[in-house]
């Protein structure tokens, strides 16, 4: 299994992905088995320079993902799953 880990205040383990075809958009998921980041957080995580606690980064990964996906006319969310895990949705519009 690939991991991918984002340090600071949480650690994501993806450990699923998903990618969905439409004729409009694609959608992409990334889930992880831990608890989920707390709704207070989540759209501070996308803030450029927004780093968790316990982070030695330098805070810009998600703020580039965002721009990057908005610069695409897409969307970025952070969701909880049924089982209160983190979910990452990213959609893409089609040109």
């Amino acid at each position: 299994m690939n991991t991918t880990k984002l340090r600071g205040i949480f650690l994501l383990e993806v450990i699923s992905r998903n990618v969905r075809n439409y004729a409009s958009e694609v959608i992409l998921n990334f889930e992880d088995d831990r608890n989920g980041i707390p709704e207070t957080l989540r759209e501070k995580i996308f803030t450029r320079g927004y780093k968790g606690e316990l982070s030695n980064g330098s805070g810009l990964g998600l703020f580039l993902v965002k721009t990057r996906v908005e610069q695409y006319k897409g969307e970025i969310q952070v969701k909880d799953t049924s089982l209160g895990e983190t979910n990452f949705e990213v959609k893409l519009v089609r040109s």
